[in-house]
């Protein structure tokens, strides 16, 4: 759910957000990787449709002993609605706030303005790569070879320059969705204690465990690939 700016799961940090099954805007191509709007809409491998998870084993053994403290979430839903903030379940209950607002947040975006800023982007990246092509094609014997590399090079800070201000309104478009999805993953955090061992699979089995315990909660609503983005704020890929 950033190219070294930003919070949250922002451009390059966000490559496993997009729509599902839900009625939002067709989310963004992306050339990064976890908010990952990766361009690939759909359900992440291995979720169920509009349920609880696909499969019991996330490679870590059974689903419950990967869930650890996050079997919290079998409480009822009079439980989650009146538990202590710091206990196990009031954490969760406030993932599910979170992840209300995650929801709402990322309904908002322009996701086509997006697209096209992203779009610009990667055309600056091109641009680029070919421009360092040219400065490692020269010929360093060449007596012009300081004046056209610096050229070159003065031409690649123009366009980082460029790239800056396109990423900040990148940026500043998710910022909100950002925020939101970091809180959720951090309220799951404080919850879990098997931190190690938080995918996709587990945040899909404690989103389907929620389901429907709170009037604005409801696991078919969810975005799957959020909940690939949620694992990754908890456990960032080496």
């Amino acid at each position: 759910m950033k190219t070294d700016m930003g919070t949250g799961l922002g451009y390059f940090a966000m490559a496993a957000l997009v729509v599902g099954a839900v009625a939002f805007s067709a989310p963004p191509a992306m050339a990064g990787n976890a908010y990952g709007k990766d361009g690939n809409p759909g359900k992440a491998a291995g979720h169920a449709e509009n349920g609880g998870p696909a499969a019991t084993n996330n490679g870590n053994g059974n689903m419950a002993s990967a869930m650890g403290s996050l079997n919290a979430a079998h409480a009822s839903a009079n439980g989650l609605a009146h538990a202590n903030a710091k206990s196990k379940v009031g954490m969760l209950a406030a993932y599910m706030d979170a992840m209300v607002v995650y929801e709402a947040e990322y309904g908002l975006v322009d996701w086509a303005a997006y697209d096209l800023i992203i779009a610009d982007i990667a055309t600056i990246d091109g641009d680029i790569a070919a421009l360092q092509a040219d400065i490692d094609a020269l010929d360093p014997e060449d007596t012009d070879y300081v004046t056209d590399k610096q050229a070159l090079e003065d031409q690649i800070g123009v366009l980082e320059g460029d790239k800056a201000v396109l990423q900040a309104d990148a940026d500043a478009l998710t910022a909100a969705v950002d925020a939101a999805s970091t809180d959720a993953a951090g309220n799951l955090q404080d919850a879990a204690n098997k931190d190690g061992l938080i995918d996709a699979d587990v945040v899909d089995a404690v989103n389907s465990l929620l389901d429907g315990k709170s009037e604005d909660f409801t696991h078919s609503t969810v975005i799957h690939e959020s909940e690939d983005g949620i694992a990754e704020i908890v456990n960032p890929s080496e």
